[in-house]
């Protein structure tokens, strides 16, 4: 029975990211993207117009070169990304794909109620993805299977002490470390939450309580067949927060930065996620059965505590901001096969952090260091995103299961959001997500030149990786790797931003092939970006 218990429990530990606890919270919110300390100024009693509609068009189009790195296969037998198959030497592989997204916002006519709806249109899509017809004869594109994609939808309505809010919506906190609702250029699809939330201000601050609907089911049909209803809730994720905020809106800072005053500005939260029982493992097999016997709900006794630092200050001089996470907690059973048990807990300990800084703004320049780290385990490879993964990697593996009960039940890698980028090839294409390592980030943007009714900007970073446990990277070693990401951007008055950008990855011993004697080589990635914004 020992390999069917650790496919099972690694399965259901990985998919269930830890990190996903910070999208309970309230959150200050990120460039474009709503939050709840929106709240208390788009409900404010004050007549507005009754609809808006915004967003935007984008384009992207890019190009990988060795992103495989040449450094041969991993014990698994796979390459460290994706390889042409027809070629596997080949080095190029090359995408493009568009978005359009809307946000619409209905009110009510004296503006004590709203309802919000972001719809993104061929989310992702891959220019001449679905041709119409044979490859080389066709002379169009296939319609999408799945036209939009709804990514919000609730409403808020103001109360005598405060704002509540239901629905599905953007789960944005601090930075983006944990929770990110992705508003960025080049941003994909971000975090939200099933979620109700009362928020009230006090004694000048944001205070809010939520309550997330995590994961329900299995559901059944009700006789009508028009809705159907959950079956048990036992098996539910349920999950608590509380959060307070002192924050200040962009026209606070452009105020307070006119009269060369420092802005303050802090959150944190505390959250609790719990489940009592789960549904077998089978249930989640091609083939399911008919019908959950209560011999067959599995003893889960999931309970995880969350909380989150968030600050920031900002003026005249530039902005410094840093958040920290920790969460502990721990399954009581991991296995989701019924009568197979495993009796010790899974045991949760994972920790993040993460600093952004910016000077200079005024003189037409800006430098910082950035920096971040997030908690790792000495298990070979990454989890981050290693679901379905049955066994505990070998040395050299990049993706693996990290916990192997009886032996090792300490789940202590931390995964940020894959929406928190801070490098163009490492992290995002490679890694996935920054997970079990260490990174610092020199950067500086310069102010070009205005170009007719924009204004056309350089930016350049320097990315050094490593790995928190040297077994964790490929190459049983913490260097990773240093990138160099310089961008140029023309962004205009009338909604319109171009960007070019460009990203060389030097890797270092943590990514070289020690077992097939293979050294890592550079690899390049070029990209534009063309977005309208309306």
């Amino acid at each position: 029975m020992r390999l069917p218990r650790l496919r099972t429990c690694t399965r259901a530990l990985c998919t269930c990211s830890m990190a996903a606890l910070a999208s309970l919270a309230a959150a200050p919110g990120h460039a474009d993207e709503p939050s709840y300390s929106d709240l208390s100024q788009d409900i404010d009693g004050r007549p507005q117009p009754w609809w808006s509609v915004s967003g935007y068009f984008r384009s992207r189009g890019e190009a990988l070169y060795n992103a495989d790195l040449d450094r041969g296969l991993d014990p698994t037998g796979q390459p460290l990304y994706p390889v042409p198959p027809s070629s596997p030497a080949s080095q190029l592989l090359t995408h493009a794909d568009v978005r359009l997204r809307t946000d619409l916002t209905a009110r009510t006519p004296r503006g004590g109620g709203s309802v919000h709806l972001r719809l993104d249109w061929l989310d992702g899509l891959g220019l001449g993805s679905a041709p119409d017809g044979a490859p080389t004869a066709a002379t169009g594109q296939k319609p999408a299977s799945t036209a939009a994609v709804l990514r919000h939808a609730y409403a808020m309505a103001a109360l005598p002490f405060g704002a509540l809010a239901v629905g599905r919506m953007s789960a944005h906190w601090g930075m983006g470390m944990v929770s990110h609702g992705a508003g960025d250029l080049d941003s994909d699809r971000g975090d939200a939450a099933d979620r109700i939330a009362l928020v009230s201000p006090l004694l000048g601050h944001i205070v809010t309580v939520s309550y997330d609907w995590s994961a329900t089911g299995p559901a059944a049909q009700r006789p009508s067949g028009s809705r159907s209803i959950d079956l048990d809730p036992s098996d539910d994720v349920r999950s608590v927060t509380v959060a307070v905020l002192q924050w200040h809106t962009d026209q606070a800072r452009k105020r307070r930065v006119k009269a060369d005053k420092t802005t303050l500005e802090y959150g944190v939260f505390v959250s609790r996620r719990w489940q009592d029982r789960d549904v077998p493992a089978s249930w989640a097999t091609a083939n399911p059965p008919a019908e959950l016997g209560s011999a067959q709900w599995v003893k889960r006794g999931l309970d995880v505590y969350a909380g989150d630092l968030w600050l920031k200050a900002s003026g005249k001089w530039g902005a410094v901001e840093a958040e920290a996470f920790a969460l502990t907690g721990a399954y009581q059973k991991a296995s989701l096969i019924p009568g197979v048990q495993l009796r010790e807990p899974i045991e949760l300990r994972q920790l993040g952090a993460a600093l952004r800084s910016e000077f200079g703004e005024s003189l037409g320049f800006a430098a910082g260091l950035d920096a971040g780290a997030a908690s790792g385990d000495p298990a070979p490879g990454v989890g981050a995103f290693a679901a379905g993964t049955a066994t505990v990697g070998k040395p050299g593996a990049l993706r693996a299961a990290q916990i192997d009960p009886p032996r090792d039940n300490m789940l202590s890698e931390f995964r940020m959001s894959p929406e928190f980028r801070v490098d163009r090839i490492l992290f995002r294409e490679l890694w996935g997500a920054v997970a079990d390592a260490v990174y610092l980030r020199p950067h500086l943007r310069y102010r070009w030149a205005e170009v007719g009714a924009g204004r056309l900007t350089l930016d350049l970073a320097a990315i050094q990786s490593f790995a928190v446990y040297a077994a964790s990277a490929p190459g049983g070693r913490q260097p990773l790797g240093l990138e160099i990401d310089p961008t140029l951007e023309y962004q205009t008055r009338d909604g319109l931003t171009a960007a070019l950008q460009y990203a060389l990855l030097l890797p270092q011993s943590g990514l070289d092939n020690p077992q097939a004697g293979a050294l890592a080589k550079p690899a390049q990635l070029g990209r534009v970006i063309v977005r309208w914004a309306f």
